[in-house]
């Protein structure tokens, strides 16, 4: 039974805790060994998800341009223009004193929003990516055991090993579009609570994940 065989690795995995910490330190430590099986069994990017497509990150427009309508509107010709009037100035000495008035409470929700679905589609297609893969951790870790070709203590090992390189790998993935997100809100001066709140919606997600496959033992 499924049931009963995960059973005995988590006794296992309680027994381990028992004995101390050199065994602790055994199954915990990485091997080049194991990790090099695992990226022959798996792939490499099975575990970097760097296969997965995000879509590129649009580069943030320069709001030093946004007000700039010499493009749109008729220039005066040199000729009209009184050069010899102490009052006089040039375009570049004009443009520096403009100031770009602050955005109003209805354009800040607005550019939040903009931003907040902009990344959202990105970070469900990382969660769902790394759901998947885990669970196929889990059924491959339990083909394993049924097929009794390694110990018990190698396969815990080996699983070990395995889920921590998979959560290294998204969350190497997860903090970079993090980084993206909040280098955009702090161009806009914008608060960063959007950032502060996907990553407690990841971390709960996480632990929500971690819950699910132990009720499954």
């Amino acid at each position: 039974m499924k049931k009963n065989g995960m059973i005995i690795l988590l006794c296992i995995l309680a027994i381990i805790v028992a004995l101390g910490a050199g065994i602790y330190f055994y199954l915990f430590s990485s091997e080049e060994e194991i990790d090099a099986q695992l990226n022959e069994q798996f792939s490499e990017e099975f575990f970097s998800f760097s296969d997965i497509n995000l879509t590129p990150i649009e580069t943030i427009p320069d709001k030093t341009n946004i007000n700039d309508d010499s493009d749109h509107s008729p220039k005066q010709s040199d000729s009209s223009i009184d050069t010899s009037s102490p009052n006089h100035s040039t375009n570049s000495e004009v443009s520096n004193e403009t100031t770009v008035e602050p955005k109003t409470t209805i354009e800040t929700i607005e550019t939040i929003e903009t931003i907040k679905n902009e990344y959202t589609p990105k970070f469900k297609k990382l969660e769902d990516a790394a759901v998947d893969r885990l669970d196929e951790l889990f059924s491959a870790g339990y083909k394993e055991y049924k097929e009794g070709k390694l110990s018990k203590t190698e396969l815990a090992k080996k699983y070990i090993q395995a889920g921590e390189k998979l959560q290294n790998g998204v969350d190497g993935v997860f903090y970079g579009l993090l980084r993206e997100m909040e280098q955009e809100l702090k161009a806009s001066n914008l608060s960063t609570d959007l950032v502060k709140e996907a990553e407690a919606t990841y971390k709960e997600a996480i632990k929500k994940k971690k819950s699910e496959l132990f009720s499954k033992l």
